[in-house]
């Protein structure tokens, strides 16, 4: 029987390391798929309801929560997308993540700017509250995807086997 085990560490790199979409990693693919979309939904919907008697009283405000509103569902959009890949373990999915958790507070900074600087006073509270907590969670989660072992084992650039007994043979 031929012994693998040197090709297969070389192959697998991180196969002592526990790997597979489980713990805090199926933690976050549960919030970017599905918490956070009905979260953001709920948002709309509410902020809809309670700004909708306003808008003939404030010129604007009807703009802004749509823009807001647009915002948002992108954003639900971009985690939904993101959670996907991580769910299924696709290659270059944490990476995609990162990409997601970095852009997240620059969106939710974009909507910050946006209410600051619109004629529609009082609205910017509740966003710097949201800028603040995406912020958070986004270093959070982001640490996590840097350091967690289960990450690298689960989306770890594995060699082409061919290539690598190709290598290894010169």
């Amino acid at each position: 029987m031929p012994q693998s085990g040197s090709v297969e560490a070389g192959v697998y790199p991180h196969s002592s390391s526990p790997r597979g979409i489980r713990g805090w990693l199926l933690v976050l693919c549960f919030i970017l798929t599905i918490l956070s979309p009905l979260i953001i939904l709920y948002s709309i919907v509410v902020g809809w309801q309670a700004a909708s008697p306003l808008f003939e009283k404030v010129p604007g405000l009807a703009g802004l929560i749509a823009l807001d509103s647009v915002l948002n569902i992108a954003i639900a959009a971009w985690a939904i997308f993101v959670g996907i890949r991580l769910w299924m373990g696709k290659p270059g999915a944490d990476k995609a993540a990162k990409g997601f958790l970095i852009a997240l507070p620059i969106f939710r900074a974009l909507i910050f700017l946006i209410v600051v600087f619109s004629d529609v006073r009082g609205l910017g509270f509740g966003a710097f509250i949201s800028l603040f907590q995406s912020s958070v969670f986004a270093m959070i989660w982001h640490a996590y995807l840097d350091r967690s072992k289960r990450v690298q084992a689960t989306f770890a650039q594995v060699a082409d086997p061919i290539s690598s007994i190709q290598t290894e043979a010169q």
